[in-house]
């Protein structure tokens, strides 16, 4: 394939890319060169290793505070609906406004002793409040409450951004000038440091 037709293939499969289009490790090997998939293929097998995360001991505490704190609101709620006792309901409401207290107050002092903790959390957790609705969640719960869906504290990429790196380092490379291309390519596949953001990257 000459130099031409090459970057023009390249061009054709970075706007399929970025519309979200599917890609294939064929394509790719028809415009990359052997270097450029094994770097692809390490990077992605990097990025996969990196998303190995085992939740904080704190957090899975806090998680079972949350679980134990909404389970007795529960309670509560059905005690009303079924016309109990005044005074059994409102030992009830005691009982789960205490485990929800609980619950923020321990995560806040965590989050104190570990500014890290933060990024596991959904929300200022000084905006917290003793209810279902206003008790902070763990990222990525299945609770329709729970503000934020990643399902890690930092920014995951995608294979597709990776293969978008790889294109585009190619590119680069071919229109580039010898000296050009190896500085640009240089500064292009350097690895993203990975950040506590709730926000994931997308295409």
């Amino acid at each position: 394939m000459n130099m031409n037709l090459k970057i023009a293939r390249i061009k054709e499969l970075i706007d399929r890319l970025e519309n979200s289009q599917t890609v294939t490790n064929r394509s790719l090997a028809r415009v990359l060169t052997a270097e450029q998939i094994k770097a692809l293929e390490d990077e992605w097998l990097e990025e996969r290793a990196s998303r190995k995360v085992v939740k904080p001991k704190a957090i899975v505490k806090y998680e079972s505070l949350v679980r134990t704190a909404i389970l007795l609101n529960g309670r509560m709620e059905r005690m009303c609906h079924l016309k109990s006792p005044h005074h059994k309901i409102k030992e009830m409401a005691h009982k789960a406004d205490s485990a929800f207290e609980q619950a923020i107050e321990f995560i806040t002092e965590a989050i104190q002793n570990d500014g890290q903790l933060r990024a596991w959390i959904d929300r200022d957790v000084s905006e917290a409040t003793c209810d279902p609705i206003g008790i902070p969640r763990v990222i990525g719960s299945s609770s329709f409450e729970c503000q934020n869906k990643s399902k890690y504290p930092f920014l995951a990429l995608t294979k597709r951004y990776l293969k978008l790196g790889a294109l585009n380092a190619a590119l680069d490379e071919l229109q580039a000038s010898p000296f050009e291309s190896e500085e640009k390519v240089d500064v292009f596949i350097k690895r993203p440091q990975k950040t506590h953001n709730f926000e994931e990257f997308r295409f």
